[in-house]
């Protein structure tokens, strides 16, 4: 009996084993795909529209075109960024988009303020959930720098409960125009964000009145299913 019992641990023992080492294979597999896409992207496409920029300014062609290619070129540099692994760390994931696009705050006058509070991981957010956030966030920084005139821009994070399920709240506030929320709900840019947090499992909030800025947040909850 004693002898059977060994067995069975010695078997069980094993079979952890092999699925520990599969899954690290796999894991190993999955970053070297990772970087690899990374690294085409950079040289490729990157690269490519660095050279179309830098001819669009030679041969001084409209300000449209040049605008296009730098949307381009950042929508590019945001999708990498969301292949860098951030260990569901949100608060990191948000710093980089910000640093994406501190250059076009600076043109446009917006002083940007970091509000960011200790923020524990969120473990599923892997590199298609970061692309959802980080999107959602390119748009609601946009439209800053489009629509709203203002002078100052707070970014931040914390956490957040909602119904009783703990989360994380992260937000773009500004000082500027404001606009009518029933108005901007039928636009499309906002309809897509809507479905990318609820892809998210998160919730989006807008508000904002005539003449007193605006606020998107973005809640994301710590627990969720697959």
């Amino acid at each position: 009996m004693v002898l059977e019992e060994r067995i069975a641990e010695t078997r069980a023992e094993l079979a952890a084993s092999e699925s520990a080492r599969q899954e690290l294979m796999v894991a190993q597999a999955v970053a070297s795909e990772r970087g690899r896409l990374m690294q085409e992207m950079h040289d490729g496409i990157g690269s490519n529209l660095i050279t179309a920029l830098a001819i669009a300014r030679q041969q001084e062609q409209p300000d449209s075109t040049i605008k296009t290619l730098n949307r381009a070129l950042s929508d590019l540099k945001i999708t990498v960024d969301s292949l860098e692994p951030v260990e569901g760390d949100v608060v990191a994931l948000i710093g980089n988009l910000r640093h994406r696009m501190a250059s076009d705050l600076r043109d446009a006058g917006i002083h940007c303020k970091w509000e960011v509070g200790d923020c524990a991981p969120l473990h599923w957010l892997d590199a298609t959930n970061a692309l959802h956030v980080l999107r959602i966030f390119q748009e609601a920084i946009g439209n800053v720098l489009t629509h709203s005139g203002a002078t100052e821009m707070r970014i931040g994070c914390h956490e957040s409960e909602r119904d009783g399920r703990a989360g994380i709240a992260v937000y773009v506030a500004d000082n500027g125009a404001g606009f009518r929320t029933d108005e901007v709900a039928r636009g499309k840019g906002l309809s897509n964000i809507h479905a990318r947090a609820r892809s998210l499992h998160g919730e989006l909030t807008c508000e904002s009145t005539i003449g007193n800025g605006s606020t998107v947040t973005l809640w994301l909850p710590h627990m969720r299913a697959v």
